[in-house]
């Protein structure tokens, strides 16, 4: 039953947002809600550093 396992994932994020934000607020926070899309998506990796000829300043 795929429905129920998203409605049982989806009340688990609400409830844990709820609790999150109720914390946030207590120490004079905010929480600002995300849309989930492409939150996940790989970056390319970093490229080396660029070399100096030897001698060059």
């Amino acid at each position: 039953m795929p429905g129920l396992n998203h409605s049982i994932l989806d009340a688990g994020w609400g409830l844990f947002f709820g609790i999150l934000a109720q914390k946030a607020d207590s120490a004079a926070r905010r929480v600002i809600p995300v849309d989930a899309r492409n939150t996940s998506r790989t970056c390319s990796p970093p490229h080396p550093p660029a070399t100096r000829p030897p001698g060059a300043t």
